[in-house]
């Protein structure tokens, strides 16, 4: 994120849903919902573009969590 603030690019970083562990090849899947993430860590997207981008970068991050629909978020207690 530093570089890329200092390189004067736009930038947004959105929740993109929860980490899943998958053991049988110790890689990670993304799960958008809560309930479908058995403990799994937050995840986010980063979106860059070329400068003087700005409004389609916010575009892009508001198709995307459209798309994507609401997040679940865990119970605080």
């Amino acid at each position: 994120t530093i570089a890329v603030n200092l390189a004067g690019l736009p930038a947004i970083s959105i929740p993109a849903g929860f980490s899943e562990p998958n053991h049988n090849n110790c890689t990670y899947e993304v799960k958008v919902k809560r309930s479908e993430a058995s403990g799994g860590l937050p995840v986010g997207l980063q979106i860059i573009g070329p400068q003087f981008f700005d409004e389609q970068i916010l575009n892009i991050a508001k198709n995307y969590e459209g798309a994507r629909g609401d997040l679940s978020c865990p119970a605080i207690s």
